[in-house]
């Protein structure tokens, strides 16, 4: 059950992110956004530090982070679940 509220979390963040990328994609590009509940809450210039601070915020750890570029980039764990 736990596996499926990370999954459809992450989902949510994730298609909120590919709608707001273009309009932050100048601002933030290379940055690191951590998003929950559908919304970037802050951008960090390492994941760690994405992650790190997530985990503070949301004791839950239900978190997702993805960096703000162009490219798609798959960064294994954190680009699903945190």
């Amino acid at each position: 059950m736990k596996r499926n509220v990370f999954q459809g979390e992450v989902d949510r963040n994730y298609s909120a992110f590919k709608e707001i990328l273009p309009n932050i994609i100048e601002e933030f590009h290379g940055k690191f956004a951590l998003m929950h509940g559908g919304k970037i809450e802050d951008y960090f210039d390492t994941v760690s530090d994405a992650v790190k601070a997530g985990t503070r915020q949301h004791p839950d750890e239900i978190i997702s982070v993805q960096e703000v570029t162009n490219k798609k980039i798959d960064l294994g764990f954190f680009s699903h679940v945190a």
